[in-house]
């Protein structure tokens, strides 16, 4: 009988930190478990955009539809520019901009894709401080221009020119008026 009697005061006394810890509502854990939320972000670059050139608007000049060229040929290109400052160099480099390829923003032959209702067959020719056509199949990479010595009161300078091209590969039917619209996705990267 004693050892019935010890098996009972056992079970009894291994159960009752459960039932004194049982929430009113009957649940256990209501009350011990919980969760931590860790949100932030990694930056490559101590460089900010200056304010003037934050979500930018380069306006190109209105042109007649058949004054619009096919292939690279500079069609009615204007430059612009991008600045950034409060950058620091990281083992004698300085900081690039890299133009990321977006499918969505970009034509199969490299150009930045026009996603306004306006004429199909034309998108935008990037090009870079030289004017030579900037191919966005890829990501490239751009030095600042004629500021080599790099410190972090100095504003650094990006220059690139933007033009119309008609593309010659389009089977898609639009109207040749309308506006033309592209988005150029960046990031300052020290590669």
């Amino acid at each position: 009988m004693n050892k019935v009697s010890i098996i009972a005061l056992l079970t009894c006394a291994s159960f009752a930190p459960v039932a004194m810890a049982e929430h009113q509502n009957g649940s256990i854990s209501g009350d011990w478990f919980s969760s931590v939320h860790f949100t932030g972000f990694i930056f490559d670059s101590s460089c900010q955009i200056s304010n003037s050139d934050k979500d930018k608007i380069v306006k190109l000049p209105a042109v007649k539809h058949s004054d619009v060229k096919t292939g690279e040929q500079k069609n009615h290109a204007i430059p612009f520019t991008i600045r950034i400052h409060g950058c620091k160099t990281f083992n004698n480099i300085g900081p690039n901009i890299a133009l990321d390829r977006n499918s969505e923003n970009t034509t199969k032959d490299g150009y930045l894709k026009n996603t306004a209702s306006g004429p199909k067959d034309i998108a935008f020719l990037l090009m870079n401080d030289q004017k030579e056509p900037l191919d966005l199949k890829h990501i490239t990479y751009h030095k600042p221009v004629g500021q080599m010595g790099y410190s972090e009161n100095d504003a650094l300078f990006y220059k690139f020119h933007v033009g119309y091209i008609k593309l010659d590969n389009t089977s898609e039917k639009s109207s040749t008026a309308g506006p033309v619209v592209a988005q150029m996705h960046y990031r300052i990267t020290y590669k």
